[in-house]
């Protein structure tokens, strides 16, 4: 029987962490590491072999000789990361950094975040780990026959998913409700052009005749319009599912702006779903996404840009009860100058020894005050459904 390395060899051996293994996991796939493996199901194994450990010591040599240096508080910022943000995006982040101690979470999608999200979903679902993608097939599967009745009338129905990860739990409600209306188009608004072209393609395999669009846009900034235009160049009856699943939004602190900035685009005959998990307490301790060494590369790749020494800072996740909010931050190891240099952006970040850096956020809600945003945001509620457990729930609301 084939052996595999695993990760606690790798810990012990290089005294290495979790989140770094899962960062050489992903480079081993993309062949950015010269190490043999072998994908069991979808999880990438590393072939325990003479050759492989030779090359293993390289690396590790080199992630300890790191660890061990004394590094300098002054960063300057790698200039990788300009090429995934524009001035304005570093405008956001830098008062962010500087008013705020945070990074919006939304830019790590952005660059390798986006093939850091999928190796973290691909992993933590299969192993049971990360349930809401399940949890979302089941309660759209709830809304397949609300759907038809309601759309069966229009000469075209168009689904416009917003933050739609890689769209995999998407997939079997297509497959339900296209047979039985005239659906043509499947629109994604997304920051991240990486997680665009992941769902995409992910939903072109398995489902013919759809057409298909991408928009790369910030629903915090950008009105979302272009989305809507695709279907108004003739007289037609035309409605939209406006699908925003997985709790996409509410990584955000701008929950209702966003709603309202959706809603400004809306026509009446648009059908806008919502899902997310309930608060209780099993699920506000939840930390498991938190933890996950894939999901902590994701959220650390920006600070790693910055200069910032990631492996010697402590992570810590808690559950906020004054704000009802799941956080994930860094406590800062010494303090750090971040200094930005980019043609017509130059700028000094002061960052100070224990600040929280915080790199994730999740609100915490409920079904009735889900319904109260969405009202308050100018939307009147359809319909609402509880899966059995009580853990997860998903509304659905249109334009008032």
């Amino acid at each position: 029987m084939k052996k595999y390395v695993t990760t606690k060899e790798l810990n012990d051996k290089y005294g290495v962490s979790n989140v770094t293994v899962a960062k050489w996991l992903l480079q081993i796939s993309k062949g950015d590491l010269p190490i043999n493996f072998e994908k069991v199901g979808k999880r990438i194994r590393i072939i325990d072999s003479m050759e492989n450990w030779v090359k293993l010591d390289e690396i590790g040599l080199k992630a300890t000789e790191k660890r061990q240096k004394i590094f300098s508080s002054k960063a300057i910022v790698n200039p990788e990361l300009y090429k995934y943000f524009n001035n304005n995006e570093l405008t956001e982040i830098v008062r962010d950094l500087e008013f705020k101690k945070y990074i919006n979470f939304k830019f790590t999608y952005k660059g390798e975040g986006a093939d850091y999200w999928d190796q973290f979903y691909q992993e933590n679902e299969e192993n049971g780990t990360y349930k809401t993608p399940q949890r979302t097939r089941e309660v759209l599967n709830y809304y397949v026959k609300l759907i038809i009745d309601k759309m069966k009338k229009y000469d075209e129905v168009n689904i416009v998913e917003i933050g739609p990860g890689n769209a995999l739990p998407t997939i079997d409600f297509i497959k339900k409700i296209k047979p039985k209306i005239n659906l043509k188009k499947y629109i994604g608004i997304d920051i991240s052009e990486g997680l665009l072209d992941q769902s995409i393609e992910n939903i072109s395999k398995e489902i013919d005749g759809l057409e298909f669009h991408k928009l790369a846009l910030d629903i915090e900034r950008d009105r979302v319009d272009s989305a809507f235009a695709y279907s108004y160049g003739e007289q037609k009856s035309v409605a939209n599912i406006v699908l925003i699943i997985g709790g996409t939004i509410l990584n955000s602190y701008e929950e209702k702006f966003i709603l309202q900035n959706i809603k400004r685009s809306l026509s009446p005959d648009d059908f806008v779903i919502f899902n997310c998990n309930i608060s209780n307490t099993e699920n506000n301790l939840d930390f498991a996404k938190s933890y996950s060494p894939e999901a902590q590369v994701q959220d650390t790749w920006i600070p790693r840009m910055l200069g910032i020494d990631v492996d010697n800072c402590e992570i810590v996740a808690e559950y906020d009860k004054n704000t009802h909010r799941k956080v994930e931050y860094l406590i800062l190891d010494k303090d750090y100058t971040l200094e930005f240099q980019k043609e017509n952006f130059n700028r000094t970040v002061e960052l100070r020894k224990k600040d929280k850096l915080y790199l994730w956020t999740y609100s915490i809600t409920n079904l009735e005050d889900s319904i109260a945003l969405f009202e308050s945001a100018g939307y009147e509620l359809i319909d609402s459904i509880t899966l059995p457990d009580n853990k997860h729930f998903m509304i659905a609301v249109q334009a008032n």
